[in-house]
């Protein structure tokens, strides 16, 4: 009894420390007012039988082959691409995925419905098979949407920092802690977010507003739900456009190994970089440069 005791004697205070410091954390953040990124392009609405899509559409009616974007987890159109659409010359769409963002959702997240909201704002501006980007979660959307449209639909695809499988016990852990850890509020994404303003002070505002834009933990659940049973290998009868996947070699988010192997199953050429899963937002130059220079059937 009397350990038991000692424990519980030290484990107070320690708990106590953790919730001043997570307390101390919040208040850090709440000084820093949200500051939207300068984003241009109209915003635009589809109706679906599930609820509806949101989409951004910038550099309508510039020269150039479209692209399509398809942002990750936990993120949204603006959140994810704005660094990316600012750096970007031609026709760019970036759509919020179902519950993520201004698009509604009545019913629980799959895949299907996000490939339905992709293929929806594609049909919508009558796009002639653009080029898609897809980013992290994103690639699981991209590929569902192959297998229900066509490889012939697109033109062209960039596969950055993402796999064509999540089914795999070393991800189920932290996929499946991921709707908790990284939920808006949580202390884990607090302090995330409290050492990105530290790093970054001159982009405190925008960083702020980012993490703002996160979906409720209801979505965050049911999609980390979907990754977790995720494998595009076992589709045999998945075909993908002229397609290049962008590996990320200082990614912590998705195994580097994952992405090479993901590639070399579906036999597509690779292009390798020394970055990080954040690379939308660490090289936004790099990555305009890359797609710009896509010849008019391949993305990059």
């Amino acid at each position: 009894m009397q350990p038991a005791r000692t424990v519980a004697a030290a484990t107070v205070p320690a708990l106590a420390a953790i919730a001043f410091g997570y307390r101390r954390v919040l208040k850090e953040i709440d000084l820093i007012a949200p500051v939207p990124p300068p984003l241009d392009g109209v915003v635009r609405n589809v109706r679906r039988r599930w609820g509806s899509v949101r989409y951004r559409y910038v550099n309508e009616g510039a020269f150039g082959e479209p692209l399509v974007l398809v942002h990750g987890w936990g993120r949204t159109a603006d959140s994810a691409f704005w660094p990316l659409m600012t750096a970007l010359d031609r026709p760019v769409l970036a759509l919020d995925l179902p519950g993520h963002g201004a698009s509604l959702l009545n019913r629980r997240f799959t895949f299907e419905l996000a490939a339905d909201a992709l293929l929806s704002v594609c049909e919508h501006e009558d796009l002639d098979r653009p080029a898609l980007v897809a980013h992290s979660m994103g690639g699981p959307v991209a590929m569902t949407a192959f297998r229900i449209a066509g490889a012939s639909a697109f033109s062209g695809f960039t596969a950055l920092a993402t796999s064509a499988y999540w089914a795999r016990p070393r991800n189920w852990v932290m996929v499946a802690a991921a709707p908790y850890v990284m939920a808006a509020g949580s202390p884990v994404l607090a302090r995330n977010q409290q050492s990105e303003m530290n790093r970054h002070q001159g982009q405190a505002g925008h960083i702020a507003w980012e993490y703002g834009q996160r979906p409720r933990r209801r979505v965050l659940t049911e999609s980390a739900l979907e990754l977790r049973r995720f494998d595009a290998r076992d589709w045999n009868d998945l075909e993908l456009p002229p397609t290049t996947w962008i590996v990320t070699r200082r990614d912590a988010v998705i195994p580097v190994n994952d992405q090479r192997s993901s590639a070399e199953h579906f036999g597509v050429g690779v292009m390798e970089l020394d970055a990080e899963h954040s690379i939308i937002h660490d090289s936004p130059a790099l990555l305009a440069s890359l797609l710009e220079a896509a010849s008019g059937t391949v993305a990059v």
